[in-house]
């Protein structure tokens, strides 16, 4: 997706008139007493007794049982993303923070890698500036794979505004748009022995080029393995 698509695009967007409804969610937490929890007689299975319940305006989003810091490989959120498909026969889009975004649909997936930013960022409003870009791009025809590109690259300009719920206008999108530094095989990048690895193998693979023999290959095989 380049710069022209983009303007194509965001005219098409302009003449979009969107209705906007239920605009807000209501998160229940229910606090488990395990003084007051009990084997069910109905199914012979542990049952936990809620204790205290509270209610809060909060996201469109599910809560899943998982914690903010956790880091899922970029395959196991492919098939996560695969299966709810196969489920709801309906396209998905995965943000994965600062990673980008993997989208999956009839076509199979599109991994969107993160933007690199070499300063400080603020994620306040960025979940909501993918949304909103999504329902943009999807409603003025996009493709699944445009669409995550740009609401990438809509999310890339709202991480930027500090101490703010940060939006994206049309020009910061189409200028962020236009020479994007992205960040690849950021598992890489977040584990170095094997960053470590698979730079010695790239180094390996050059120098190597000229003579291609078994043993080699052989060699560096055994180096893996031991790794």
């Amino acid at each position: 997706m380049d710069t022209q698509d983009i303007k194509t695009l965001l005219d098409k967007i302009k003449s979009l008139r969107i209705a906007v409804y239920g605009d807000f969610t209501l998160d229940a937490y229910w606090v488990l007493d395990p003084r007051k929890s009990e084997i069910s007689v109905e199914t012979g299975l542990q049952a936990e007794a809620v204790g205290k319940q509270n209610f809060s305006l909060g996201g469109a989003a599910n809560v899943v049982d998982a914690s903010p810091d956790d880091i899922f490989p970029a395959e196991k959120v492919r098939t996560f993303a695969e299966n709810l498909y196969k489920m709801y026969s309906r396209p998905v889009f995965i943000s994965r923070g600062n990673r980008g975004l993997i989208a999956f649909d009839k076509n199979g997936y599109t991994v969107i890698p993160g933007l690199q930013f070499l300063k400080k960022t603020d994620t306040v409003g960025a979940g909501d500036t993918v949304i909103s870009a999504l329902a943009c791009s999807l409603a003025a025809g996009a493709s699944v794979s445009d669409s995550a590109q740009f609401a990438n690259f809509a999310a890339g300009v709202t991480v930027q505004k500090l101490f703010q719920t940060g939006t994206a206008s049309g020009e910061e999108i189409l200028e962020i748009s236009s020479n994007p530094d992205y960040i690849y095989q950021p598992e890489l990048a977040s584990d170095i022995r094997q960053a470590t690895l698979k730079t010695a193998y790239n180094l390996h693979q050059h120098i190597c080029s000229g003579y291609n023999t078994p043993s080699h290959q052989q060699d560096f095989e055994q180096v893996e393995d031991n790794e």
